[in-house]
């Protein structure tokens, strides 16, 4: 039999649903052993998209370093096993955009500001200081060049689990504020690939503002 979750994934259709459908049917399936709340079916959903966005990625850090209840751990692994059963390793991309997790990485108030730089008018300073963030956290990152997710997760990582559904656009938003006003100029560069798509790479500040 197969876990409801990873049927979910498969078929785009919501944990909770499939559980009436197969009920309805009579149709013999495997439960998880733990309530599938919100956050949990939003990473389903989107690895059922073929991806793993940065809010799966901070979603499975957090239940595997936040753990406390042994629940948690369940669901880092059901989490990492629906990944796996739609052809991703989560522990290899865990160890590419995150691959340890340190004191220096931590923005506490990472909501505030992001509640702060992406209301409806602008706010320079949330802006800046979500920026300065970034920007540190790039100086002390790796010497290449990351991706997107590397920023996004460590903006998400924090949030408190309940909410953490709500902020991927938040955080989205707030970098491209960042970069629109020049806040990261000298952290960023675009390529084009070879199909015409554009690439953006965030490195180590090239030179200070």
């Amino acid at each position: 039999m197969t876990f409801l979750t990873v049927l979910s994934a498969q078929y785009g259709i919501s944990a909770k649903s499939l559980k009436r459908l197969y009920i309805g049917e009579g149709w013999e399936f495997e439960e998880e052993g733990f309530k599938i709340e919100r956050c949990h079916q939003k990473a389903i959903t989107e690895i059922g998209r073929n991806r793993l966005s940065p809010y799966v990625i901070a979603y499975a850090l957090w239940c595997r370093e936040k753990c406390g209840p042994q629940e948690n751990w369940v669901r880092y692994e059901n989490i990492r096993d629906v990944a796996r059963a739609r052809g991703f390793s989560l522990t290899e991309a865990i160890s590419q955009v995150f691959p340890k997790l340190l004191e220096r990485d931590s923005f506490p108030t990472a909501q505030y500001w992001l509640d702060r730089a992406t209301g409806d008018l602008f706010d320079r300073e949330a802006v800046e200081r979500i920026a300065r963030y970034c920007r540190t956290t790039l100086s002390i990152g790796p010497t290449l060049g990351v991706e997107y997710a590397y920023l996004a997760v460590r903006l998400l990582y924090p949030l408190p689990i309940e909410v953490l559904p709500d902020y991927p656009r938040r955080v989205q938003r707030a970098l491209n504020l960042a970069i629109h006003y020049g806040f990261l100029d000298g952290c960023h560069t675009t390529t084009k690939e070879r199909d015409g798509t554009k690439q953006r790479f965030f490195h180590a500040p090239k030179f200070d503002l």
